[in-house]
């Protein structure tokens, strides 16, 4: 077992496959780390045909994990490292991160995020925190983005396997809001972190939020991970695709990425305006209600 290495996942459409490549070899523009990927069976055999050598391992994800937005919690299991960081497929590196690096090696679990107590007022994923303290008895709650975190395996084992349960059958009764609301992982991290405790990454955080994606330009890089949960700024998209470009010629793979991560910029465009929209009403409710 190698001591430390990065990890990420690619399930269902090609193009998660495709920008895991590209995750990957940004990651290697800047680092001599080897690099793991956790896909289903048809994406583990594209990647292993089309892209030969890009991934140091390719672990097929098992079905119990294929579950909504519970594949995150098999990283622990399947990771070929001691020590892992796990960066979602649709990020790009941009610059180093050895402070990062450095944090993830000294900690058991590593992620972005604030504890909150009782008296918050914060709503995370269309849900009160406060009424998620008190439905799961916490007396305090993880805030998280889960686009990347580190974790020491044998502890990673133990906090995202409580992460699956409370994912599949502890939160099974907000799946009924899932039409309206995001039911994805990071409510279960924001209660397994609020039991557990989590080490919280230093600020500023490695990840772009919405409003620093319109300052990215080549000469000013001050994060290292582009995450597209958030649409990058026109001109910024345009030279990170060329950068992507350059990165697959020279490893005589086909220019094939583009359109996918332009489609992604697009959706997350649409769906943050929609969000937010979505968020001022239901703040509004909840002040009305209070």
């Amino acid at each position: 077992m190698s001591q430390f290495g990065f990890i990420t996942v690619a399930l269902g459409r090609p193009s998660y496959a495709e920008m895991a490549v590209d995750l990957a070899l940004s990651a290697r523009e800047f680092h001599d780390l080897p690099f793991a990927l956790v896909a289903d069976a048809t994406l583990a055999a594209y990647v292993r045909t089309q892209y030969p050598g890009v991934f140091d391992e390719i672990r097929v994800l098992p079905d119990v994990y294929r579950k909504g937005h519970a594949c995150k919690f098999a990283l622990a299991e399947l990771t070929p490292f001691a020590r892992s960081l796990f960066i979602d497929a649709d990020t790009l590196v941009l610059a180093p991160m050895h402070s990062l690096l450095d944090d993830a090696r000294a900690a058991d679990m590593l992620m972005m995020g604030s504890f909150r107590d009782r008296r918050t007022e914060r709503v995370h994923h269309g849900f009160a925190v406060r009424g998620l303290m008190q439905r799961y008895g916490l007396e305090r709650y993880f805030i998280n983005h889960s686009g990347a975190f580190a974790f020491e395996t044998v502890h990673g084992r133990a906090f995202l396997r409580e992460g699956l349960d409370v994912y599949l059958h502890e939160m099974a009764d907000l799946q009924r809001w899932a039409r309206f609301r995001h039911i994805g992982d990071e409510l279960a991290f924001g209660i397994v972190g609020g039991r557990r405790g989590v080490t919280i990454m230093r600020e500023p955080f490695p990840v772009y939020w919405s409003n620093e994606l319109a300052e990215l330009s080549t000469a000013h890089r001050w994060k290292p991970l582009c995450h597209f949960h958030n649409a990058p700024a026109p001109a910024a998209l345009d030279w990170m695709m060329r950068e992507v470009g350059v990165r697959r010629r020279a490893r005589g793979f086909p220019l094939r990425s583009e359109p996918h991560w332009r489609a992604k910029a697009e959706s997350c465009r649409k769906r943050n305006a929609r969000g937010e929209w979505l968020m001022r009403l239901y703040e509004r409710w909840l002040k009305a209600t209070a």
